[in-house]
């Protein structure tokens, strides 16, 4: 067994614990998952030596990320029937709402975004 690997491990697991007990413990609408990242961030950036310590073992994790996907994947093949008989419409509500989507952030950056304070554009 690889001993090295027990620590960065251990950390990632507590920071993604923690973060859950935060958000369900405040009742908070953010998934706990984003409050452990945001608060391993912080710990990486104010622990001297965190990164380096860490880093390989996070490293192994993206480059194996796929296998994370093969259990969404069995879902999907599971209900692959109704994904067939629905197929055309939720085909039509994807696009409809990537175009709504694209839409109200072009919108958006418009109003906000769009003019520069120096006056050009």
């Amino acid at each position: 067994m690889n001993l090295s690997a027990v620590f960065p491990f251990m950390v990632l697991v507590s920071a993604q614990y923690a973060g859950e007990l935060v958000a369900r413990g405040c009742g908070l609408p953010v998934p706990g998952t984003v409050i452990g990242g945001v608060g391993l961030f912080v710990a990486l950036c104010l622990v001297p030596g965190l990164h380096t310590r860490i880093a390989p073992f996070a490293h192994t994790l993206l480059r194996n990320m796929l296998l994370f996907f093969v259990p969404a994947s069995v879902g999907v093949m599971a209900i692959f029937g109704d994904l067939a008989s629905h197929g055309p419409l939720l085909l039509a509500v994807l696009v409809a709402t990537t175009w709504a989507t694209a839409l109200a952030a072009a919108l958006t950056f418009d109003a906000l975004g769009g003019r520069r304070k120096d006056g050009a554009s």
